[in-house]
């Protein structure tokens, strides 16, 4: 990114912090990039291969070079819900599975001591591995490396076939990649969506009815002045009041006059 035959980037522009930590993190797992370029490319492409086999990609964040890692999330970043999707542009698509579907994936890598081409087979289930895809993973010296990466390929490919798309307003900006977002939308049922019109004591008054379930847990969480995911936190249907109780940390709220959006699980 520095070099004078490369990026040509000041200190400035490159995320450290980032790209130390993971650095770090990747050390730890024993995750290692072992290539040498010989061929002409561009920069772009050339970040892309050390950050795949870290299960990354590089990101332009602001006005810096940085990576994001796929790994499990579980705090939400950001709330999306019916108030701020622009009509008409939910929608939820599904990929179906081949008639002839490839069982599995061979991974190259390329073995430390011969420094030739080996393969190792990443199978789910029962699957055989005769109709096998393949792929290069330039750069992967060690065949649990290569194995561990192709499984983690090979079930995202596998299991991830539902996708959601649709747009919001300048708060979208808030979130970047690699975020957990909550979604809650009429559309397929998930939840909810409404107003906190008022507020007393620990109790919540709605916008819109909201039908709780005899023995089940309900949930509310709320959206932030900037879009960023408030709660969820555990509701109670009010005996007293048209809207809900609030449990927290094992005590009980009432809320009676917040302008704050909801979504109700």
């Amino acid at each position: 990114l520095r070099a004078s035959y490369g990026g040509r980037l000041v200190d400035s522009f490159i995320d450290f912090e980032t790209l130390v930590a993971e650095d770090t993190e990747a050390a730890a797992e024993g995750i290692l990039f072992d290539w040498i370029y010989d061929q002409k490319t561009t920069v772009w492409e050339a970040l892309k291969l050390p950050c795949f086999v870290n299960k990354a990609i590089p990101m332009l964040i602001g006005s810096k070079v940085s990576m994001v890692k796929d790994k499990p999330s579980t705090v939400p970043a950001f709330h999306i819900q019916a108030e701020n999707t622009i009509e008409d542009t939910f929608s939820r698509s599904k990929k179906l599975f081949d008639l002839n579907p490839q069982d599995g994936l061979d991974v190259e890598y390329t073995d430390p001591t011969t420094w030739k081409t080996e393969v190792v087979k990443c199978l789910l289930g029962s699957e055989l591995g005769n109709n096998a895809k393949r792929i290069k993973a330039n750069g992967v010296t060690d065949r649990q490396r290569a194995f561990d990466l192709g499984m983690y390929l090979w079930s995202k490919e596998s299991y991830e076939r539902s996708q959601i798309n649709l747009s919001t307003g300048l708060e979208g900006y808030y979130p970047t990649y690699g975020d957990l977002v909550r979604v809650s939308s009429d559309v397929p049922r998930w939840g909810v969506s409404g107003y906190v019109t008022e507020i007393t004591g620990t109790n919540l008054t709605l916008s819109t009815v909201v039908q709780f379930t005899p023995g089940e847990v309900h949930k509310i969480a709320l959206r932030g002045k900037y879009g960023d995911a408030l709660g969820p936190y555990t509701v109670e249907e009010s005996q007293t009041f048209t809207a809900s109780s609030i449990t927290s940390d094992g005590s009980i709220w009432t809320i009676t006059a917040l302008s704050h959006p909801f979504s109700v699980d």
